[in-house]
């Protein structure tokens, strides 16, 4: 079992090594970016049976850097943004009234680059094992599970397009991120948990900027 586990990562680090070996370039982005999407969660407390579910609004920076071998790009991706939800809190019980709150949040995704070149074109696949972040606000209301000045955790993975034209690049990107540890209702807390599932977020990006 543990020669299984050490295949793929033995497979990545020769590729990585012969890109290196026999690379032909460096490549780097520098880009602001647009994100829009939807989050939900559950809670089942002792004091609510509810889905919190809405749309989230947000932008920032950042970059990714590497090596190039033939069409193939592999390197380092790192994006920060300001994320501002709207949510709603739906009651199971009848009768029950829908509440909305909001808050704020920074947001910080570390990780790896895949891309694969098809001419000014690019496709690329990003995984972010580290996703980190802090609550900057939050709305004082009963339904708002969230406080301010509290850290958040996750991880998350990408999918995207873009291409580059002399020094410009142009990127659209499909995001997928788990928020797994957050401060709920005044404790710090791991996703799931016997009240909260992981807090699932799905988004699109636009990204505008310059590449070297």
């Amino acid at each position: 079992m543990r020669y299984r586990r050490l295949v793929p990562t033995s497979f990545f680090v020769l590729i990585t090594f012969l890109s290196y070996q026999n690379a032909h370039a460096l490549f780097a982005d520098a880009y602001i970016t647009a994100t829009l999407g939807t989050h939900e969660f559950s809670e089942n407390s002792s004091t609510s049976d509810s889905a919190h579910s809405g749309w989230n609004a947000g932008g920032g920076f950042g970059g990714r850097a590497g090596i190039s071998f033939s069409m193939l790009n592999i390197g380092a991706v790192v994006d920060y943004s300001y994320q501002a939800p709207y949510t709603v809190r739906k009651n199971r019980a009848i009768g029950s009234v829908d509440t909305d709150y909001k808050f704020t949040y920074n947001r910080l995704l570390l990780g790896g680059h895949l891309g694969l070149d098809l001419g000014i074109f690019t496709i690329f696949g990003e995984y972010y094992p580290t996703v980190t972040g802090n609550v900057i606000w939050h709305e004082v209301r009963d339904a708002n599970p969230f406080r301010q000045d509290s850290a958040i955790r996750g991880n998350g993975w990408a999918l995207g397009w873009g291409f580059r034209a002399s020094i410009f690049y142009f990127g659209a990107v499909y995001r997928k991120v788990w928020l797994t540890q957050m401060n709920m209702r005044g404790t710090q807390t791991d996703l799931p948990s016997a009240e909260y599932s992981v807090i699932n977020t799905d988004e699109g990006a636009i990204q505008l900027g310059l590449t070297f």
